[in-house]
């Protein structure tokens, strides 16, 4: 599919615009782009459905194997707290 795509990328697909205006049909030539460009990104995305981890986008998600989910607990803070406003009771009477 890489391969494919880098073909359809390099190669350009001739196409034509015709238009009508009732007197007049003019045929212009151009390369189709777009129709070039979707026919990449449906391959590419047909990739990251056939495989996701390989192919796909990168998703982290915490608490995987790789990335686990840590908890940091710091009781220092709420000591803290718990002095001041002992202070700050003990100022008060």
């Amino acid at each position: 599919m890489f391969e494919d795509c880098l073909r359809i990328a390099d190669t350009p697909a001739i196409g034509e615009i015709i238009t009508d205006d009732g007197e007049k049909v003019t045929v212009k030539r151009e390369d189709m782009l777009g129709h070039r460009k979707l026919q990449i990104e449906t391959r590419l995305k047909m990739l990251a459905k056939f495989n996701p981890k390989r192919y796909g986008d990168k998703i982290v998600h915490a608490g995987d194997d790789v990335n686990p989910v840590v908890i940091e607990n710091n009781m220092n803070v709420f000591g803290e707290l718990l002095k001041n406003l002992k202070m700050k009771r003990q100022t008060e009477e």
